[in-house]
């Protein structure tokens, strides 16, 4: 709120009246009234983190929520991430780095076109140039993940693909998938630029870190 500022109402000079030959005083000036005091300044609304342009940077005990679930994950740590509204999206500020994390539901059949359906979308998002062979773009063979990895009860399937692109650089797609206590079928896409190990770590140790919030 501007500062607001109370001036003089206007200044009384001292006027000289020639009285029986001598000067008389002019009248005195009005005490100056005290000048408000400033409002204090307001703090600023925390950022709800819901858009990456409010540049919320990821710190250690950041737990970002999974969008469309009920459980989290910590971004890499100085990474700027947003949970927006169909997904949770985390990148290195200025670099073409990225990952993003979301959840669908479905059974049978069903669940298969919402994955599918929900992976394209994730690649799509984050801009990512999947690598293609035979003319034919790269989709996880969802029921051979190459590697699984446990974080307590937890179980990740994970893809990775070579000769994908962002940004106009080259680099590797990583996929996972995996489930919340609710049942919820969590999914994930990443990219890394070649030649980026910290990159490359820094998803990996992320995508360890899903689970129900408050731990």
């Amino acid at each position: 709120m501007p500062t607001r500022f109370f001036g003089w109402a206007g200044l009384i000079g001292a006027a000289t009246i020639m009285l029986s030959g001598c000067p008389k005083k002019g009248a005195e000036e009005p005490a100056a009234s005290a000048s408000a005091e400033p409002d204090p300044p307001k703090s600023k609304p925390k950022p709800k983190c819901e858009d990456l342009a409010e540049k919320c940077a990821a710190t250690p005990n950041t737990q970002a929520k999974i969008a469309n679930a009920d459980s989290v994950f910590i971004p890499p740590e100085g990474w700027i991430y947003a949970q927006l509204p169909e997904m949770t999206v985390a990148n290195p500020d200025g670099k073409v780095g990225v990952m993003a994390i979301t959840a669908f539901e479905g059974a049978g059949p069903e669940e298969a076109k919402a994955r599918d359906a929900m992976y394209e979308k994730l690649v799509q998002a984050l801009k990512i140039a999947v690598p293609e062979k035979f003319k034919k773009k790269f989709v996880p063979v969802w029921a051979s993940p190459q590697d699984i990895r446990k974080t307590g009860s937890t179980e990740i399937k994970l893809w990775q693909a070579e000769q994908a692109k962002r940004d106009g650089k080259s680099g590797f797609l990583l996929v996972l998938l995996t489930s919340d206590p609710a049942g919820k079928k969590i999914l994930g896409v990443a990219f890394s630029p070649d030649g980026d190990e910290t990159t490359v770590d820094a998803i990996s140790k992320s995508l360890e870190t899903i689970g129900p919030g408050g731990y």
